[in-house]
């Protein structure tokens, strides 16, 4: 008789456990929402005059004006201690430059609470060079070497070469993991009569998609660096933990299939607004009877 109640009490402990757990489920499954997002179009106009999206756009369009892509610079009030700092000195390729402070400044497009701390920099002019490094971290953001002679300087440097010296340089710049975190993906030659150089790109990219954070490095023939610029450092570290592969290629998608087959969409960027938000911008060309169009757009992601 005690085997048969302990037999029961088991068998019945059983069947009261599979009942809860197929509760868990259907309720973790009722409570799945699956996000909708409600995507609007901003575009910039050709400078030729106004562009024409489409005549049934399946998605809102707005003039870009609305928004604020752009990264103008605001002025920023320092303290006098800040002002009195008279000298400073970077090293740039192994070669020393001496500079005065002339002022601290912020990207307004990162002045939010989630970019904040990456707006403000301050800026440095010398003899030889201005550059700017940001307040938070001492980061390099920008370079130019003031010696216009350089520019035009002949040498024999080839592209491989480039290669090679803006990636040392890189890790040299920026730490030891930035070529796991950046990928090279562009080199440009210019030969003109304002410079005569190679500029090597590298690019942040979020689940494969291009964003705007660029690293670029510019060489003149003889090897030496005469610009940097990298205005976008760390702005998208932490894209990919608040977006999902599912949130990029759906604003992809939308923005693509927004227009009919006679426009190219090329160009497709992750790019964030003043307020923090991220958007995909893309370029578009149009080749109609009634002459081409260009246009930028942009489109929300989330």
């Amino acid at each position: 008789m005690k085997k048969t109640i302990i037999i029961l009490i088991v068998i019945l402990l059983t069947f009261f456990t599979a009942c809860n757990v197929n509760d868990d489920v259907k309720t973790t499954e009722k409570d799945v929402v699956y996000e909708t997002v409600e995507y609007s179009l901003y575009y910039v106009p050709s400078a030729g005059g106004t562009a024409i999206i489409d005549s049934s756009p399946k998605i809102s369009s707005v003039n870009v004006n609305d928004k604020n892509f752009s990264g103008r610079r605001k002025e920023l009030n320092v303290s006098s201690e800040k002002i009195k700092i008279k000298n400073a000195e970077v090293v740039i390729d192994g070669k020393s430059h001496n500079v005065n402070y002339i002022g601290s400044y912020a990207d307004e497009v990162l002045l939010n609470d989630k970019f904040n701390i990456l707006s403000a920099y301050d800026e440095y002019e010398g003899e030889t060079c201005n550059f700017q490094i940001r307040q938070s971290d001492n980061r390099l953001l920008f370079f130019f070497n003031r010696n216009m002679e350089k520019y035009l300087q002949e040498g024999d440097l080839t592209e491989e070469q480039a290669k090679e010296i803006a990636k040392e340089q890189l890790t040299l710049l920026y730490g030891s993991t930035v070529l796991s975190e950046y990928q090279q993906t562009n080199v440009i030659r210019t030969d003109d009569q304002l410079k005569n150089s190679y500029t090597v790109v590298y690019t942040k990219y979020v689940y494969g998609l291009q964003t705007e954070d660029d690293i670029s490095i510019t060489l003149n023939m003889q090897g030496e660096i005469i610009g940097i610029n990298a205005s976008h450092l760390g702005v998208f570290n932490n894209a990919e933990n608040e977006l999902s592969k599912e949130h990029i290629d759906n604003a992809v998608s939308a923005l693509n299939d927004n227009f009919s087959k006679e426009w190219t969409i090329v160009g497709h960027r992750l790019v964030t607004d003043s307020k923090g938000d991220y958007y995909i911008r893309a370029n578009g060309f149009l080749t109609s009877e009634n002459g081409n169009e260009a246009i930028v757009i942009y489109v929300n992601v989330k």
